[in-house]
């Protein structure tokens, strides 16, 4: 993840030999056939054209990303205690202009829901719990071990986190050709 671009590389093995790598970086997005995709002989990088607002709001709405989105809003962002618990609202910020995230922090200060709204009311909203440290290098970057999503009320993910690499160097995100000019 790349927070200053912004960018983002979610590669998910389903099965053994079911992976989907899903990539966004600023106004593009793609599918690789293998981790950089389009720049190896022989792998692929297909164009998602239509998937660039849904990525960037994934990535955004990403623990670390809720909060970085927050202090971009800047003083549009506003600060409340609802239930003891602290929230901050604020809208989103072009090409995301129209939808309203809304950030719940647990006692901990730890992002416990983040929530979504766009402009027709779609509501999205994305639980975090059990924070750990899970890289193979302990770095004190926490990240919640469970995340469960809901869109519209219907449970539609719901994952267990066993490994994190927050040390990862990685955090350049070239555009394929294939995807910057399409044929």
């Amino acid at each position: 993840m790349s927070y200053f671009t912004p960018a983002m590389r979610v590669d998910v093995m389903r099965d053994p030999g079911a992976r989907q790598i899903q990539v966004v970086s600023g106004n593009f997005a793609w599918d690789e056939s293998v981790p950089g995709g389009g720049f190896i002989p022989g792998t692929i990088a297909t164009p998602a054209t239509a998937a660039v607002k849904d990525r960037l709001l994934q990535l955004w709405s990403t623990p670390h990303g809720a909060l970085k989105a927050a202090e971009r809003a800047a003083s549009s962002a506003k600060v409340t205690k609802e239930n003891g618990a602290t929230a901050i609202t604020f809208p989103m910020t072009t090409p995301l202009a129209g939808i309203t995230m809304k950030i719940t922090l647990n006692a901990s200060d730890h992002v416990e829901k983040v929530e979504t709204r766009t402009e027709n009311g779609t509501v999205t909203e994305t639980t975090y719990s059990d924070y750990k440290d899970l890289g193979e290098i302990q770095s004190d970057v926490l990240f919640p071990l469970h995340i469960t999503q809901k869109q519209g009320g219907v449970q539609v993910l719901d994952l267990t986190i066993t490994k994190t690499d927050p040390n990862n160097p990685y955090v350049v995100f070239p555009v394929p050709e294939s995807v910057e000019k399409p044929k």
